[in-house]
């Protein structure tokens, strides 16, 4: 095997949660090149996802979409029953779905406090749980959780948000010592700010420059810049990575 096979992911499945659009779908585009077969799930972009099906299709791999609320511990299980039954096996989950929103602590409702710990945290454990006993029973595996910068240095007006990307970290760390020695790797991805759907809507060139005064870099990253470390982090490449989190992130956390 040549180095540059150790990153090749040919005759394995991976998953994507939120995998319909942004970073998800170009996680999903970067797997399928790599030679991975993809299932992604969405909530609400069903257009985009099955367009990204045909997308991966054309590249010649086996692909799968289907409609989760990733909070939801009974569609979570159905979705992984799914895909073992269709595609046979799962040899990475990527656990990308989450929201973002922005809005001080005095101001939140617990309402979306919840829906924002639901999305982003709960769905992490629950997806986890939901695809370990397959990964565990053919004693291989990466378990991939799309983390952010904000869950090391917090933000202003993103406390939740930034409370369950942390939190994500610090189950990636845990999990990875349960499950490490069994040949089931988790690790984490925390990028910084993204020119993505899920932030267009609060990127005024106020909320850019502000971001920007953080990193080195004086730009927003790309969705495919990140996609190469979930490809990495899928790979043999990375076979003696456990626990750890990559940060993609122009400079805005050393």
């Amino acid at each position: 095997m040549t180095e540059s096979d150790l990153f090749r992911l040919d005759g394995r499945v991976a998953v994507v949660t939120g995998g319909g659009r942004g970073l998800g779908k170009a996680i999903a585009l970067a797997l399928a090149r790599a030679g991975a077969d993809v299932w992604i799930s969405y909530r609400e972009s069903e257009a985009p996802a099955h367009q990204l099906i045909r997308e991966i299709e054309r590249l010649g791999r086996r692909a799968g979409a289907a409609r989760v609320d990733v909070s939801d511990e009974a569609q979570v299980n159905q979705f992984a029953a799914t895909v073992l039954h269709e595609a046979g096996q799962i040899d990475t989950w990527v656990n990308n779905a989450g929201i973002l929103s922005e809005v001080p602590v005095l101001e939140m409702s617990t309402a979306v406090w919840d829906e924002t710990i639901a999305t982003n945290l709960r769905s992490v454990f629950l997806c986890s749980r939901a695809v370990l006993p397959s990964m565990l029973g053919q004693g291989s595996g990466s378990i991939i959780n799309v983390s952010s910068q904000l869950g090391i240095k917090g933000a202003a007006n993103c406390a939740h948000y930034a409370a369950t990307k942390g939190a994500i970290l610090a189950f990636t760390r845990s999990l990875a010592r349960e499950v490490g020695a069994h040949g089931v790797r988790v690790n984490a991805i925390a990028p910084g700010p993204l020119r993505s759907p899920m932030t267009d809507p609060f990127a005024t060139p106020e909320w850019v420059a502000a971001k920007l005064t953080s990193q080195v870099l004086p730009r927003l990253g790309e969705v495919e810049e990140v996609a190469t470390t979930a490809v990495f982090l899928a790979s043999d490449a990375s076979r003696l990575y456990l626990g750890q989190t990559l940060s993609p992130n122009a400079g805005g956390v050393m």
